[in-house]
């Protein structure tokens, strides 16, 4: 499971309402969002020192970004395999993904804990 850290709300032009309504729909694995310091609170909670938490987002950024620019090399070859609208919707995805990150509406962190 994959915890995306963000304040509520600070979506911008609906991009939060669209990421939102995608969860259900999502790509790969489940998708929580957490108010900021929720992860840290549920270490605590479960016993476990917080050793270093770091924010990357920039690493998810670049990933998305680099997904989706090579999806559309190789668009001809993957709506083949995929399908045009499946195709579309995982664009679509990564779309979201850059626009939330950018605009900080929400965060990837790492965290190591002991």
């Amino acid at each position: 499971m994959a915890g995306i850290d963000g304040p509520e709300g600070r979506g911008y032009d609906g991009v939060y309402e669209e990421f939102d309504s995608r969860l259900a729909r999502q790509l790969r694995g489940d998708v929580q969002l957490v108010a900021p310091g929720c992860n840290e609170r549920v270490l605590e909670v479960a016993g476990l020192r917080l050793l270093r938490g770091e924010d990357r987002t920039s690493s998810l950024l670049k990933n998305a970004a680099g997904r989706l620019a090579a999806r559309l090399t190789h668009r001809v070859e993957l709506e083949e395999r995929e399908t045009a609208p499946e195709f579309e919707r995982q664009q679509r995805y990564l779309e979201t993904v850059i626009a939330l990150s950018r605009s900080r509406a929400v965060e990837r962190r790492m965290y190591l804990a002991a």
